[in-house]
């Protein structure tokens, strides 16, 4: 029961913190958190599942394709 108290009161101080805050303060704090967003670079590389072994349109479990094209594209990515 304690932790739960402990929690609730560490998540709600931040909270009612930023709730005091102006308008202004407020947008401030929120584009800081918004430029440290990093969005992640995706390399553009592409394999084909039926290249692995899955079948279209099948009912036969094709989980090892996808997990050996996966392999492929991690691969693929590393060397770029």
């Amino acid at each position: 029961m304690k932790n739960k108290i402990s929690l609730f009161l560490l998540v709600l101080f931040p909270m009612l913190n930023f709730a005091q805050l102006s308008s202004e303060e407020k947008q401030t704090r929120i584009d800081e958190i918004v430029n440290r967003i990093q969005l992640p670079e995706i390399p553009e590389v592409e394999v084909s599942v039926l290249d692995y072994g899955a079948k279209p349109n099948s009912a036969k479990d094709s989980k090892r394709a996808f997990d050996k094209a996966i392999k492929k594209l991690q691969k693929k990515a590393v060397e770029n």
